[in-house]
């Protein structure tokens, strides 16, 4: 029973779209071009979510070469953005998990006002229930549809860079 269960979430992970729309004050991420589909891993050990992106959990998804997002664009899709990201992507047993580290000249760079701001949205369908939610460089978290979602987030902010983690338990999305 428990390897259905595995194998039956494997099938649900490799079918979700998760759109990762990473916005800042210059646009979206994609512009105009078909949103991707990402493939993820299943991570051996769960990351720490506290905002800094140095677990073992997110070297695991870089050398697997599956569940990155990078190169972001702005909201035409006819350049890249200034200040770029990286974005991971991994699951286990218990969550699907979300980090993005965001480079920046300076700290003083940094612009929060409602969803146009340095931030991480993240969008999922899941058995057609759409969720989305935010969350800005300081921590602070917003929810773009009225579909409740419990998760945690933490971020980090540092010189030249910020970064976030998210973890979404399966339970939330429907995903037993």
């Amino acid at each position: 029973m428990k390897g259905m269960l595995s194998k039956r979430r494997s099938m649900v992970v490799s079918w979700v779209f998760i759109f990762l729309l990473i916005t800042t004050i210059v646009g979206t991420v994609f512009g105009n071009e078909k949103l991707p589909e990402v493939p993820i891993i299943k991570v051996t050990q769960a990351p720490i979510i506290d905002g800094k992106v140095d677990d073992q959990a997110w070297v695991e998804v870089a050398c697997s070469y599956t569940g990155i997002l990078s190169g972001w664009k702005n909201l035409w899709g006819d350049e890249l953005i200034t200040n770029q990201r990286v974005a991971y992507v991994g699951y286990d047993d218990q969550a699907l998990y979300i980090a993005m580290t965001a480079f920046i000249e300076e700290r003083l760079q940094l612009v929060k006002q409602s969803w146009d701001s340095d931030g991480m949205e993240v969008h999922l369908m899941v058995n057609d229930v759409y969720y989305q939610i935010g969350i800005h460089y300081d921590g602070d978290t917003m929810m773009g549809t009225s579909v409740p979602l419990y998760y945690l987030a933490e971020t980090h902010v540092a010189e030249n860079y910020w970064s976030v983690e998210v973890a979404i338990p399966w339970g939330e999305l429907g995903v037993n």
